[in-house]
């Protein structure tokens, strides 16, 4: 299995000094696809994860130079492109409850998602990944929240099984979502395509006092090593990324920030050998 990791100053400090053994940079960003894919490539191969399935739908991709960015990837050697699998209130203004959705809104919302995989599948020239989120019930941010229509494993397993795309699972999002559903996460798990899973992001979500499990892409802890363990097996993953850091993780020190990286990819490396 290939090993991946966010590109920020720390891993390749780590790189530097031959510390750590990885096989992909990830880069997120599409505005500045082309540069960070650049930067990363002095490194290692980028892998691709941007942010298909925030605008509000096909026509917000219409005019994106398609040439371009299929030649791009190809350069970048990323095996896929991940989107999220996401309805929230940066693409649905419509008005609807975080936690409930009437038949008809589930359906448009549904429609809208399905007709996005399509034109991407469509258009892209290496695999599409779906990204399953982080649901909480409430905002995650202020101006931005999951509605719950976007984590029905009914939903994965309809674009799955229809239009022929693949799975990234990402395990904090896993624990959050089956937190604030009230249910097991391996069992919400179970629920879920693992078959078709083909990209695993890890990281250690936050438990914070009245908001419950929240994704702040912290350090794994022994729950997040043993998820992991468990999920392995029953997956087709080929690529494990560490999602470290996020903004709120950058303020430790820079020294703290290596340490806690280089204690997780070697750890990855030995499950994932």
């Amino acid at each position: 299995m290939k090993l991946a990791c966010n590109d920020h100053p720390p891993l390749r400090f780590l790189l530097d000094q031959g510390r750590v053994e990885l096989d992909f940079l990830k880069i997120t960003s599409l505005d500045k696809l082309e540069e960070e894919v650049q930067a990363a490539l002095v490194y290692r191969p980028a892998l691709i994860h941007v942010g298909f399935g925030i605008a509000d739908s096909v026509a917000s991709y219409a005019e994106l130079d398609w040439g371009w960015f299929n030649s791009l990837v190809q350069r970048s050697g990323s095996p896929h492109i991940a989107m999220h699998l996401e309805i929230s209130t940066h693409n649905w203004q419509r008005g609807a409850d975080l936690r409930v959705q009437s038949s008809a809104e589930a359906r448009a919302m549904v429609a809208q998602l399905s007709a996005l995989c399509r034109f991407l599948r469509d258009h892209l020239t290496c695999p599409l990944l779906l990204e399953n989120m982080d649901y909480m019930g409430t905002e995650l941010k202020p101006g931005y929240g999951v509605f719950r229509t976007s984590v029905e494993p009914a939903l994965m397993w309809a674009l799955v099984e229809e239009e022929g795309v693949g799975v990234l699972l990402d395990l904090a999002h896993l624990r959050i979502t089956a937190h604030h559903l009230g249910v097991d996460a391996r069992a919400f798990a179970r629920s879920l395509p693992l078959h078709a899973v083909r990209e695993l992001h890890v990281c250690g979500p936050t438990y914070i006092e009245g908001l419950g499990l929240r994704d702040d892409h912290q350090e794994m802890t022994e729950d997040d090593y043993a998820l992991l363990e468990w999920v392995l097996p029953r997956t087709n993953a080929v690529v494990l990324t560490l999602e470290y850091p996020k903004a709120r993780t950058v303020r430790q020190p820079f020294g703290a920030q290596v340490e806690a990286l280089e204690r997780q990819l070697n750890r990855l490396k030995t499950m994932t050998s």
